[in-house]
Parts: structure tokens; C-alpha cells; sequence
């Protein structure tokens, strides 16, 4: 999930063709409207995206079932959120792991030269 803008409203969704025989869909919800510099109106909405086969009916089947396709598009992010955050984790922890062995080191040097 992102905050986008644009010029002009944005439609509920749209379907943007990658060259793998896959395709971007991105939803747009919460539209508001904004001012921008110069007295322009603006349009700002959270957008949802979410990667699938390309199929020639695709277009048709999202607009006949939007809700569904909206909460797999969810669906779909928060499982890479989930995953990001694992892979994140996992750097943490090492990070953690090397700061400790560097104040267990110092801490032994301190120690070890009061003797």
C-alpha cells in the first residue's frame, strides 16, 4: 500500500502489462482531493497492487468482482510485507549477534586488564 497522486481522478483500478506474461494490477481507493502549489487541484489515493497472468478477459472479470480482486491485491502485499520484514529480521539479528561479540570482546579486555 502506497500514497499516490495525480492530476486528474484516478480510475478504481488499472492494468499495466509486464513483459513475463504477468501483469501489475493497481487499485485506487480513499480518493481525496487536494490543493497543489499554484491553486491546482490534485487527486490523492492509497493504491493497492498485486501481480497476475495476463489473460485477454482480465479487465471484465476485475470490474465484475472489484471487492475480491481489491482483498487479493491486500492479500497479496501483506504477504510480501511478511516477508520483507522476515528478511529484515533475519539482518537484525546478525547485526545483534556481531555487537555482542564485540562487547563481549571488550568487555574481556576490560576485565582481563585490571589484573
Amino acid at each position: 500500500m502506497k500514497c499516490v497522486e495525480f492530476d486528474k481522478m484516478p480510475p478504481e483500478f488499472e492494468i499495466c502489462d509486464k513483459t513475463d506474461g504477468l501483469c501489475v494490477i493497481r487499485f485506487y481507493c480513499d480518493v481525496e482531493e487536494f490543493e497543489k502549489e499554484g491553486q491546482e487541484l490534485g487527486f490523492r489515493a492509497t493504491c493497492f497492487e498485486m501481480e497476475t497472468k495476463k489473460a485477454a478477459n482480465l479487465y471484465n472479470r476485475i470490474e465484475r468482482n472489484k471487492e475480491a480482486w481489491l482483498n487479493q491485491a491486500k492479500q497479496q502485499e501483506k504477504a510480501e510485507e511478511t516477508k520483507e520484514q522476515k528478511k529484515n529480521y533475519g539482518a537484525r539479528l546478525d547485526s545483534v549477534e556481531v555487537i555482542t561479540d564485540d562487547i563481549v570482546l571488550l568487555m574481556a579486555e576490560i576485565i582481563g586488564g585490571e589484573e
